[in-house]
């Protein structure tokens, strides 16, 4: 049985109704089971598996309808479907036992209850409960619960409304399995924690790395993430399937009043406006908000405290100060690879801060600070030109940071040859702007790139990413857009011009592929006690990642 219910799940991963808690199956499980998975109408979704197959390489889909239909029976026991409803969502659910297996236990619909049962044969227990046929084969068949006690009376409404999506869901009662597994997770905790402290032994002592800030870090992280587990009550996940692309929704509750969820309310999101103002044709476009002072904070503390410079960091905590100050509204920014003498990578951020004077302070205080930092095998400058180049109405402070390796350092001479083809033979430089609320950033691209991004602060005219920006929530505490097909292909352009990269391919061939730019969107909100993630993957993208496939076999076969 269990083996049957790993076959369910997996092809309920590659395949991917809103009812009534009274007409979904929800009031079977009780409010202590562990697991549930819903596969939504499986005739409709074998449908949109089909669309969805034929959209990223036509011809397949029905290939894919081959692989998919004769192992649905198989999954729920009943390989002949007999007395099955498949146009109505099937259901499992899994209890825990401790360390023991799982009690696996399905509710499935049925047009006729009686032949389902008999389908089942010998060594199935099972109940019918209106539509469903509830049944199990190992162990005894829990007793449906009272209404009050059920698991649709349990979870959230957020969490339902989750659930109902899409093709397929998956619910996990994460607060029963915490209470269930208490002494495990604390063993975990405890073995990730020692794991990390071992690291500190594992570096020579003249190595002039310095792993204390790394491994604070992750141990931070770490145990940020066993208190999210601690604190979580549930974990929702949706995934929808069709002709338009894939879309993924993730639900994650946590106890009210936890510390995670306190943490949660602390976050404030944004529409993130400032991303049509970004200037067009990048690959990627990101937007934050919320813990910006602190994240800024975090990587100069652990830059410096890498450098095992204890001057260094008592002069960052004095030019945090200032940050204190700082209210931080979204951040935006995008990223673009191109051939430029400056460097392949080009990337703009616009920032929003009040006052912005102090903040200014403070990028002059912390940039005099980390100018001539020590890093193992390598010297880190960083110099400033203030007001050195005007655009519009703007001045801008032009900055150069220098990273100079040690002759002597493995790899040295690799390092500065990317270094240069990355950001250019000058260095890192780039160019800030400080504006009435906010300052604008640009990497790379000289004064033409920076001359088209503050023109764009009043244009508002990159619809480009409009639309893949409307799939995703309103209001957010990261967004991201990423065209994967895209990025790749401008680098493979780059490289193919570069004598460092003989890879069997040109420009031309690239652009036989006609690529359609696109994105995949990716969101993160903090709700009220909880935050939802969002993935959109629009078919435009799985077809241009498909041709890709392809380019990179043909390579593969004339090397």
């Amino acid at each position: 049985m269990f083996k049957k219910t790993l076959l369910f799940l997996g092809l309920s991963l590659i395949v991917g109704s809103t009812t009534s808690a009274q007409d979904s199956a929800l009031e079977l499980f009780s409010s202590d089971v562990d697991v549930v998975v819903r596969l939504a109408e499986p005739d409709k979704t074998i449908e949109n598996i089909v669309a969805l197959v034929n959209g990223a390489q036509p011809g397949f889909g029905e290939i894919a309808r081959g692989a998919i239909t004769p192992n649905l029976g198989q999954a729920i026991s009943n390989p002949s479907m007999t007395g099955v409803d498949q146009s109505r969502d099937w259901y499992v659910g899994a209890y825990s036992n401790g360390k023991a297996e799982p009690l696996v236990v399905f509710a499935i619909p049925a047009v006729d209850a009686d032949d389902f049962v008999a389908a089942l044969g010998d060594g199935f227990k099972s109940s019918v409960h209106g539509k469903y046929v509830f049944y199990t084969d190992k162990g005894d068949l829990p007793e449906v619960p009272e209404s009050s006690k059920s698991l649709a009376k349990s979870m959230s409404e957020s969490a339902q409304k989750t659930l109902e999506m899409g093709e397929l869901s998956i619910h996990v009662n994460s607060k029963h399995l915490v209470g269930v597994y208490g002494d495990e997770l604390d063993t975990a905790y405890d073995q990730g924690l020692e794991g990390l402290n071992q690291l500190r032994f594992a570096m020579p002592q003249d190595s002039g790395v310095n792993l204390g800030p790394i491994i604070e870090m992750y141990g931070a992280m770490v145990e940020k993430l066993f208190q999210g587990v601690k604190d979580s009550k549930s974990l929702t996940v949706a995934v929808s399937l069709g002709a338009e692309g894939v879309r993924i929704e993730e639900y994650v509750e946590f106890s009210n009043g936890s510390k995670s969820a306190r943490k949660l309310a602390e976050l404030p999101t944004s529409d993130m406006s400032d991303l049509v103002r970004l200037p067009q044709g990048a690959f990627t476009y990101y937007g934050m908000s919320g813990g910006m002072s602190e994240l800024i904070k975090w990587s100069m503390d652990l830059t410096a405290g890498m450098a095992e410079n204890d001057e260094t960091r008592d002069k960052l905590k004095k030019a945090f100060v200032t940050l204190d100050e700082v209210k931080f509204g979204a951040m935006v920014g995008s990223m673009t690879l191109t051939d430029s003498e400056d460097g392949m990578i080009q990337a703009t951020s616009i920032a929003r801060v009040d006052p912005v004077v102090k903040f200014r302070d403070y990028m002059y205080a912390s940039m005099k600070v980390m100018n001539g930092i020590k890093l193992p095998g390598m010297t880190q400058t960083s110099t400033i030109k203030k007001e050195a180049e005007t655009y519009g109405d703007h001045k801008a402070d032009i900055v150069t940071v220098k990273q100079e390796y040690d002759e002597n350092f493995p790899q040295a001479e690799m390092q500065e040859k990317m270094q240069k083809m990355m950001f250019g033979p000058a260095g890192i430089q780039s160019r800030i702007l400080y504006m009435d609320n906010l300052y604008l950033t640009v990497m790379g691209g000289g004064p033409d790139a920076t001359k088209k991004a503050v023109e764009g602060l009043d244009s508002s005219s990159n619809d480009g990413i409009a639309e893949p920006r409307k799939v995703l929530m309103d209001k957010a505490n990261m967004i991201v857009l990423f065209d994967l097909p895209g990025g790749v292909a401008a680098g493979l352009k780059i490289a193919s011009q570069m004598d460092e990269f003989p890879i069997p391919l040109d420009s031309q061939m690239i652009d036989n592929l006609n690529l359609s730019p696109s994105f995949i969107g990716f969101g993160i909100a903090a709700e009220e006690n909880a935050f939802r993630c969002r993935t959109d993957i629009p078919i435009k993208q799985i077809q241009g990642i498909s041709k890709l496939g392809m380019l990179f076999a043909g390579m593969r076969n004339q090397l």
